[in-house]
């Protein structure tokens, strides 16, 4: 019965790590394909498709470091 009257500390954090793995894989992997884009297999065949292709690596980017970042920093 200890734990029922108890709440939660102030201080206390808990990983996600599904978040953490996830984001860190998106990370990885557009950090992959903005170095080594020989091996990129999707190849844009005009200037409006490269646009779009950049802005999506860019938003998922962004995504991964979110997903990290809540992931690390989630309060029970």
């Amino acid at each position: 019965m200890r734990w029922a009257g108890r709440q939660g500390a102030a201080g206390s954090v808990k990983v996600k790590w599904g978040r953490v793995l996830v984001g860190s894989l998106l990370i990885f992997i557009e950090a992959k394909n903005h170095f080594h884009p020989a091996t990129n297999l999707l190849r844009p065949s005009n200037e409006t498709e490269a646009a779009a292709m950049n802005a999506t690596a860019i938003v998922l980017a962004f995504l991964g470091v979110w997903l990290v970042v809540s992931g690390a920093i989630c309060p029970i």
